[in-house]
């Protein structure tokens, strides 16, 4: 009797929980995963040492300790270096930068080392393997790998959480694109966030968001000293020269604490309400998410405010509204001062209604936000400036000189929205949506796009 060999998938875990919330939604990943070994060879690669992952799940799947690899144990020449650079194509500089970012610049020493070093480990964990999934799309290592996965003719699916509806799943690819293929889910997520959008009066749980994000800040902050107790103690992970790193992510959690409990006095400053008047929406995201962090790296959101502000229409008006959940507390307030100096800039309070913001505006400008969607549905001009995928449903400006004419195009009411192309994307898009309720469920949508994966040539 012939064997069928089953595909190899590697799964990516992250380097750790920092929260109930997320380890309720790791055990979920990991249980569908289970499922799935039924028709796949699958193996979880992490971060956190082998018998820590087993207390968490003990009837768990085959686990690799990310730092086990011979790589890490020993220093590497410049030639090795320059190899490994040369492989994956693109600079170690930007590789971390894209990842650390503001940051990057505290990490240098070793940096490159560090970076080699995983790209050989991957190389040597990737071998035989169909298709890898990262759990999350922001973390080195996981960058590492995807760059690995890519020039070794690996397929990549990314799990990425909650673009529409809390408690949901889309699967991107290597290049943070939906993969559009034919899911077996029947859960309407897309009527319900259709329902949700087109008939919200308030902003829904945004209050109780705001709070889970301060209470995770604190968590975050306290547990810091036991992170870097666990560095010093693991040695392994001391080479991964993850210590350096820690120590502006404290100061960055400590500043944004401190600007958290101070901003509510002094919105009166900042902030002001909407008003009979025409403007465009500018929704910023929160700096150190993956949306901006990690897929668009090189850019600065007041900057590019403050330059959209020069090119406006006269008696038009930038709002920008900062992220409900953090407040600007992620922002420096001098440059938010500063940004609120221009006359035809207005910061919009918080607390006021995205939606019903987006149905008083001209049109909304975006790098990658879901306030894109709600966009579409209300049949407003969406101005896309980032990388997102519905920049082709929306007006994909790819040359900030050409701004400038689409602001007045549709100022003057020269740009008409397609509705049927936006929502025939938009129910495209959302096909592929489902609940993160049930692991069989994930399991069975995860079973879906290996599949059809596998079944591609490109």
């Amino acid at each position: 009797m012939v064997r069928i060999k089953k595909p190899k998938i590697k799964v990516l875990y992250p380097a750790d929980i920092t929260t109930d919330q997320s380890y309720e939604i790791y055990a979920k990943y990991v249980h569908s995963f289970e499922v799935l070994s039924k028709d796949f060879d699958v193996e979880i690669v992490g971060r956190i040492k082998e018998d820590v992952f087993k207390k968490l799940y003990p009837n768990s799947l085959p686990y690799v300790y990310f730092f086990d690899s011979e790589i890490f144990s020993r220093n590497l020449s410049r030639e090795e270096i320059d190899k490994a650079e040369q492989y994956v194509g693109l600079s170690f500089n930007y590789m971390f930068f894209s990842n650390q970012k503001r940051w990057y610049w505290l990490n240098k020493s070793g940096l490159d080392e560090k970076v080699a070093r995983y790209v050989y480990a991957w190389q040597e964990l990737l071998k035989d393997t169909d298709v890898i999934i990262p759990t999350l799309d922001n973390l080195f290592y996981m960058h590492t790998a995807e760059r690995v996965a890519e020039r070794m003719g690996i397929k990549v699916i990314k799990m990425i959480r909650g673009r529409l509806v809390n408690d949901s799943l889309i699967f991107w690819n290597i290049n943070n694109q939906p993969i559009y293929y034919k899911s077996r889910s029947k859960e309407g997520i897309a009527e319900k966030f259709v329902d949700r959008t087109l008939k919200q009066k308030t902003n829904v749980k945004i209050d109780k968001t705001a709070i889970n994000k301060t209470e995770n800040l604190l968590f975050r902050f306290v547990n810091m000293p036991k992170k870097l107790f666990l560095l010093v103690e693991d040695k392994d992970r001391a080479l991964d020269a993850d210590i350096p790193s820690l120590l502006p992510k404290y100061i960055r959690l400590f500043s944004m604490g401190m600007r958290y409990l101070l901003y509510p006095s002094l919105h009166s400053l900042l902030f002001e309400n909407s008003r009979k008047e025409d403007y465009f929406l500018f929704p910023l995201h929160y700096e150190w998410e993956a949306q901006l962090a990690y897929r668009e790296p090189f850019i600065n959101q007041l900057k590019l405010a403050k330059q959209i502000s020069e090119i406006l229409p006269r008696n038009t008006y930038l709002y920008i509204k900062v992220h409900p959940h953090w407040k600007n507390a992620d922002q420096s307030f001098l440059e938010a001062l500063n940004l609120k100096r221009q006359k035809n800039i207005r910061l919009i309070h918080p607390s006021e209604n995205t939606t019903e913001l987006i149905r008083n505006s001209l049109g909304v400008i975006i790098l990658n936000s879901t306030v894109g969607y709600e966009a579409l549905l209300l049949r407003k001009p969406l101005i896309v400036l980032g990388h997102e995928a519905y920049r082709e449903v929306g007006i994909d400006v790819k040359d900030m000189n050409m701004l400038p004419r689409v602001l007045m195009s549709v100022k003057n009411g020269e740009y008409r929205v397609d509705t049927q192309n936006y929502h025939r994307f938009l129910r495209k898009y959302t096909s592929n949506i489902f609940s993160t309720d049930d692991p069989k469920k994930i399991a069975s949508e995860l079973k879906e796009v290996i599949t059809w994966m596998l079944s591609r040539s490109e």
